[in-house]
Protein backbone atom coordinates (compact mmCIF):
# COMPACT_ATOMS: atom_id res chain seq x y z
CA UNK A 1 0.00 0.00 0.00
CA UNK A 2 1.02 3.86 -0.55
CA UNK A 3 1.65 3.77 3.32
CA UNK A 4 4.28 1.11 3.53
CA UNK A 5 6.37 3.24 0.55
CA UNK A 6 9.92 4.50 1.34
CA UNK A 7 12.95 6.65 -0.14
CA UNK A 8 16.13 5.59 1.37
CA UNK A 9 18.35 8.63 1.76
CA UNK A 10 21.23 7.68 2.23
CA UNK A 11 23.50 10.32 3.59
CA UNK A 12 27.20 11.61 2.49
CA UNK A 13 30.35 11.37 4.99
CA UNK A 14 31.17 15.30 6.22
CA UNK A 15 33.45 15.81 3.77
CA UNK A 16 31.31 15.42 1.01
CA UNK A 17 27.72 17.27 2.22
CA UNK A 18 28.33 18.27 5.98
CA UNK A 19 24.76 18.99 6.24
CA UNK A 20 21.86 17.68 3.73
CA UNK A 21 18.91 18.92 6.23
CA UNK A 22 17.95 21.68 3.78
CA UNK A 23 17.91 19.29 0.41
CA UNK A 24 15.85 16.44 2.92
CA UNK A 25 13.33 19.10 3.27
CA UNK A 26 12.49 20.26 0.05
CA UNK A 27 12.33 16.66 -1.34
CA UNK A 28 9.93 15.94 1.62
CA UNK A 29 8.17 19.72 0.69
CA UNK A 30 7.90 18.61 -3.13
CA UNK A 31 6.59 15.07 -1.83
CA UNK A 32 3.95 16.93 0.02
CA UNK A 33 2.69 18.92 -2.82
CA UNK A 34 2.20 16.30 -5.43
CA UNK A 35 -1.17 15.26 -6.31
CA UNK A 36 -0.30 11.43 -6.31
CA UNK A 37 -1.32 10.85 -3.51
CA UNK A 38 1.05 7.21 -3.82
CA UNK A 39 4.04 9.96 -3.84
CA UNK A 40 2.65 11.82 -1.37
CA UNK A 41 2.13 9.39 1.50
CA UNK A 42 6.13 7.97 0.64
CA UNK A 43 8.07 8.30 3.55
CA UNK A 44 11.15 9.14 3.35
CA UNK A 45 13.90 7.03 5.91
CA UNK A 46 16.77 9.00 6.22
CA UNK A 47 20.14 6.91 7.33
CA UNK A 48 22.70 9.21 8.04
CA UNK A 49 26.88 8.41 7.24
CA UNK A 50 28.58 6.34 10.38
CA UNK A 51 31.02 9.03 10.38
CA UNK A 52 28.76 12.12 10.04
CA UNK A 53 25.52 11.65 12.30
CA UNK A 54 25.66 14.18 14.85
CA UNK A 55 23.95 16.93 12.94
CA UNK A 56 21.05 15.16 11.82
CA UNK A 57 20.35 13.93 16.15
CA UNK A 58 18.08 16.48 16.61
CA UNK A 59 16.46 16.94 13.07
CA UNK A 60 12.31 16.07 13.01
CA UNK A 61 10.56 16.89 10.24
CA UNK A 62 6.94 15.12 9.37
CA UNK A 63 7.47 12.15 6.89
CA UNK A 64 10.90 11.87 7.67
CA UNK A 65 12.60 9.62 10.08
CA UNK A 66 16.14 9.27 10.80
CA UNK A 67 17.71 5.82 11.73
CA UNK A 68 19.86 5.28 13.02
CA UNK A 69 20.43 8.60 14.74
CA UNK A 70 23.37 7.49 16.30
CA UNK A 71 25.17 6.43 13.50
CA UNK A 72 25.80 2.90 12.42
CA UNK A 73 28.67 0.52 10.57
CA UNK A 74 26.91 -2.50 9.14
CA UNK A 75 29.81 -4.59 11.18
CA UNK A 76 27.79 -6.78 13.13
CA UNK A 77 24.98 -8.93 12.16
CA UNK A 78 22.44 -7.36 13.43
CA UNK A 79 23.27 -3.92 12.01
CA UNK A 80 23.95 -5.52 8.85
CA UNK A 81 20.65 -7.03 8.56
CA UNK A 82 18.90 -3.26 9.93
CA UNK A 83 20.99 -1.74 6.81
CA UNK A 84 19.24 -4.64 4.18
CA UNK A 85 16.06 -4.35 5.58
CA UNK A 86 15.46 -0.78 5.11
CA UNK A 87 17.20 -1.30 1.45
CA UNK A 88 14.94 -3.73 0.43
CA UNK A 89 12.48 -2.60 1.00
CA UNK A 90 12.85 0.96 -0.17
CA UNK A 91 11.20 1.94 -3.25
CA UNK A 92 14.07 3.64 -4.71
CA UNK A 93 17.66 5.13 -2.78
CA UNK A 94 18.63 8.65 -2.81
CA UNK A 95 22.48 9.97 -2.57
CA UNK A 96 24.56 13.04 -2.81
CA UNK A 97 27.40 10.78 -3.58
CA UNK A 98 27.92 7.74 -0.86
CA UNK A 99 29.53 4.16 -1.41
CA UNK A 100 26.22 3.08 0.08
CA UNK A 101 24.83 3.78 -3.89
CA UNK A 102 27.03 0.92 -5.02
CA UNK A 103 25.47 -1.48 -2.38
CA UNK A 104 21.97 -0.10 -3.70
CA UNK A 105 22.68 -0.84 -7.06
CA UNK A 106 23.75 -4.43 -5.98
CA UNK A 107 20.63 -4.90 -4.46
CA UNK A 108 18.67 -4.15 -7.52
CA UNK A 109 17.55 -0.49 -6.18
CA UNK A 110 16.76 2.22 -8.57
CA UNK A 111 19.39 5.49 -7.47
CA UNK A 112 18.19 8.74 -7.79
CA UNK A 113 21.92 10.92 -7.38
CA UNK A 114 21.10 14.99 -6.46
CA UNK A 115 23.75 17.04 -8.38
CA UNK A 116 24.00 20.08 -6.80
CA UNK A 117 26.01 22.95 -7.50
CA UNK A 118 26.96 23.01 -3.86
CA UNK A 119 28.35 19.15 -4.02
CA UNK A 120 29.52 19.84 -7.27
CA UNK A 121 33.61 19.56 -6.27
CA UNK A 122 33.38 16.27 -3.89
CA UNK A 123 30.71 14.63 -6.19
CA UNK A 124 31.58 14.33 -9.94
CA UNK A 125 35.00 13.29 -8.61
CA UNK A 126 34.46 10.93 -6.74
CA UNK A 127 35.92 7.96 -8.93
CA UNK A 128 32.77 5.66 -7.87
CA UNK A 129 30.61 8.31 -8.87
CA UNK A 130 32.00 8.88 -11.97
CA UNK A 131 31.95 4.74 -13.15
CA UNK A 132 28.22 5.13 -11.89
CA UNK A 133 27.34 8.25 -13.62
CA UNK A 134 29.73 6.95 -16.82
CA UNK A 135 28.13 3.64 -17.03
CA UNK A 136 24.18 5.65 -17.02
CA UNK A 137 23.73 3.38 -13.62
CA UNK A 138 22.06 6.62 -12.08
CA UNK A 139 18.82 8.88 -12.36
CA UNK A 140 21.02 12.02 -12.14
CA UNK A 141 18.48 14.99 -10.96
CA UNK A 142 19.38 18.75 -10.14
CA UNK A 143 16.15 19.54 -8.42
CA UNK A 144 13.71 18.44 -6.18
CA UNK A 145 10.77 18.47 -8.85
CA UNK A 146 12.77 16.58 -11.18
CA UNK A 147 13.56 13.84 -8.21
CA UNK A 148 10.18 13.58 -7.58
CA UNK A 149 9.00 13.18 -11.59
CA UNK A 150 11.58 10.31 -11.52
CA UNK A 151 10.12 8.70 -8.70
CA UNK A 152 6.52 8.79 -9.69
CA UNK A 153 7.86 7.21 -13.14
CA UNK A 154 9.30 4.33 -10.96
CA UNK A 155 6.49 3.98 -8.82
CA UNK A 156 4.41 3.46 -12.58
CA UNK A 157 6.53 0.98 -13.15
CA UNK A 158 8.96 2.99 -15.87
CA UNK A 159 12.42 1.92 -14.71
CA UNK A 160 14.65 2.72 -17.47
CA UNK A 161 18.17 2.09 -16.04
CA UNK A 162 17.58 -1.59 -14.84
CA UNK A 163 19.19 -2.68 -17.72
CA UNK A 164 22.12 -0.16 -17.19
CA UNK A 165 22.42 -1.09 -13.55
CA UNK A 166 22.47 -4.71 -14.14
CA UNK A 167 25.42 -3.78 -16.91
CA UNK A 168 27.23 -2.14 -14.10
CA UNK A 169 26.91 -4.64 -11.74
CA UNK A 170 28.46 -7.18 -14.29
CA UNK A 171 31.54 -4.81 -15.13
CA UNK A 172 32.36 -3.02 -12.46
CA UNK A 173 30.87 -4.72 -9.34
CA UNK A 174 31.47 -8.55 -9.92
CA UNK A 175 33.55 -8.09 -12.99
CA UNK A 176 34.66 -11.86 -12.10
CA UNK A 177 31.54 -13.43 -12.13
CA UNK A 178 28.40 -12.86 -10.06
CA UNK A 179 28.38 -16.02 -8.23
CA UNK A 180 32.64 -15.21 -7.68
CA UNK A 181 33.27 -12.87 -3.50
CA UNK A 182 35.46 -10.49 -3.72
CA UNK A 183 37.15 -12.80 -0.89
CA UNK A 184 37.72 -15.27 -3.07
CA UNK A 185 38.93 -13.25 -5.84
CA UNK A 186 41.13 -11.23 -3.49
CA UNK A 187 42.30 -14.84 -2.34
CA UNK A 188 43.28 -15.74 -6.25
CA UNK A 189 44.99 -11.95 -7.02
CA UNK A 190 47.09 -12.41 -4.23
CA UNK A 191 47.96 -16.04 -4.43
CA UNK A 192 49.35 -14.66 -7.85
CA UNK A 193 51.52 -11.86 -6.72
CA UNK A 194 53.09 -14.36 -4.45
CA UNK A 195 53.53 -16.98 -7.41
CA UNK A 196 55.16 -13.89 -9.15
CA UNK A 197 57.49 -13.23 -6.85
CA UNK A 198 58.66 -16.59 -6.28
CA UNK A 199 59.29 -16.96 -9.83
CA UNK A 200 61.50 -14.14 -10.04
CA UNK A 201 63.53 -15.12 -6.97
Amino acid sequence: TSENLTILYLGSSDNVAPDERWLIKEIRECLNNTENQKVKNTQIIFRPHPANFKVYQNFEMPGVVVSPKNGQMPKTENAFSDFCNVLYSASAVASINTSGMVDAILAGKPVISLERNEFKKTQTLAQHYIHMRKSNALYATKTPEEFINIFSQLLSGNDFKKIEREKFIKTFIRPCGIDRSAGEMAVLEIEKLVERKNVQK
